[in-house]
């Protein structure tokens, strides 16, 4: 036990700062995981990309209520695609808050066109549910 507290003593700063990278990872774990199972879809606008070494930020425009939110997610990004509408899960409660962005799923022009006011669903639309 005295080996186990002189360890515990020694190492102090680093062992703290495991276990606050640790309770972080899960934090943003528990957070995505909730916008997973409980979040709403809507769309979101592309508006630019930064590629930086340290990490990239692919910044949008997330549309839900009547209202927009910009927003900043570490995410690669094609760049041809500035200025386009996708498909991104949200918590309503937090619109801007671990948004999970589908880059491989664009928004149809039918639903851009149909819809004013973007109150979410729980399920990702299609041009059929606008006919």
């Amino acid at each position: 036990m005295q080996r186990i507290i002189s360890f515990i003593k020694k190492y102090e700063q680093p062992i703290g700062a495991i276990v606050i990278f640790i309770g972080i990872v899960i934090f943003v774990g528990y957070k995505m995981t909730n916008t997973k199972t409980h979040g709403l879809v809507t769309i979101a606008k592309v508006l630019r990309y930064e590629p930086a070494e340290s990490g990239s930020e692919l910044f949008i425009e997330i549309y839900f209520m009547n209202k927009k939110y910009v927003t900043s997610i570490g995410q690669e990004f094609q760049p041809g695609s500035f200025g386009r509408f996708f498909f991104i899960k949200i918590d309503p409660k937090q619109p801007e808050n671990y948004p999970i962005f589908y880059a491989d799923r664009p928004v149809p022009r039918c639903i851009i066109d149909s819809v004013k006011y973007f109150r979410g669903w729980l399920d990702f639309p299609t041009c059929e549910n606008y006919k």
